[in-house]
């Protein structure tokens, strides 16, 4: 009897179908949760970046405005000026905060009614203006001019030689009227070196004036000065005018600017500047409150909210 020869089985190493079924569940689970966690990380990166964004753009906005608040009233220690004035009809109903700081340049009263061009601002003649009187007689190598007068005429020379225009501030304590005027010279009449008695002005570009700027009363005055105002425009920015020029943005996205006046017998003022009795004197801080917000992802954004507080540090120089 001849043996059949065995047939052996060969099994040959493989997945079967419910191992790929499973392999391929894991894989993409895998990458599902890797998918969501780079989604996620992603995510919290633009939200980091939008938070330090709008943290930033506040906290520099607040800086700025905090240096010219703490500097505000410089060179114009004078009570009843509106160095700090607080507005509440912005232009995206937001505040508006104007902060006011002097020259070197010496402030100079105005004798007769601002009627015309010709602003009189010191007299010497018989029956002149005593609170309105020319100052030291050194500086002008022609002795023309008094030495308060003859600066403002460098003032305005340096300005020129600049390509610029010499702009100056008048001011009547009695109705709390001011405006930005431009001016071009300085006038002695009559037009003699020496102690003769004569009559001295500045010259405005314009005779034109929206205010009343009377001498009867307390007299007005003009002033060198630099005037900052802040507030929100349509589109949303914070903005600063220098001197009522064209706005300059600081931030975007401003959802809430808002500004108080603190006096020195705790109570606080939303409006400050336009009334008789304000006076920037009995200010004890000013409290500035910007929110902001910054977009990261499709309709969502991140916002935040910073107050902080500032001492106009020149009310210190009024004896309390």
């Amino acid at each position: 009897m001849i043996p059949q020869t065995g047939l052996r089985l060969h099994r040959e190493a493989g997945y079967t179908l419910l191992e790929l079924i499973i392999a391929a569940t894991l894989g993409i689970g895998v990458l599902s949760v890797s998918a969501i966690a780079i989604f996620f990380n992603r995510n919290l990166l633009l939200k980091d970046g939008a938070r330090i964004e709008v943290n930033q753009s506040i906290r520099t906005s607040l800086d700025i405005i905090g240096a010219d608040i703490r500097q505000g009233g410089e060179n114009l220690i004078r009570r009843e000026f509106p160095v700090i004035e607080v507005q509440n009809n912005g232009r995206n109903g937001e505040d508006v905060l104007i902060i006011r700081t002097g020259s070197s340049l010496d402030i100079l009263t105005v004798c007769t009614d601002a009627t015309s061009a010709n602003l009189l601002v010191a007299d010497t003649t018989a029956g002149g203006a005593v609170d309105c009187p020319p100052t030291g007689r050194s500086l002008d190598p022609a002795d023309i001019l008094p030495d308060n007068i003859y600066n403002w005429q460098q003032y305005r020379l340096q300005q020129v030689a600049n390509g610029e225009i010499a702009e100056a501030f008048i001011f009547d304590p009695d109705t709390r009227d001011g405006e930005f005027f431009s001016f071009t010279n300085e006038v002695r009449n009559p037009n003699n070196p020496g102690n003769d008695p004569s009559t001295y002005s500045i010259q405005s570009s314009s005779g034109s004036w929206s205010g009343s700027y009377q001498a009867a009363g307390n007299r007005p005055y003009i002033a060198v000065l630099t005037e900052q105002q802040y507030s929100v425009d349509n589109q949303g920015f914070l903005t600063v005018q220098v001197n009522g020029g064209a706005d300059r943005r600081m931030a975007s996205n401003i959802q809430d600017f808002d500004v108080r006046v603190i006096l020195q017998d705790g109570s606080e003022l939303d409006e400050f500047g336009a009334n008789l009795t304000d006076e920037w004197s009995n200010i004890q801080s000013v409290e500035v409150t910007i929110s902001g917000a910054s977009e990261f992802a499709a309709n969502r954004e991140i916002s935040n909210s910073f107050t902080s507080s500032f001492l106009p540090r020149n009310v210190l120089s009024f004896p309390r």
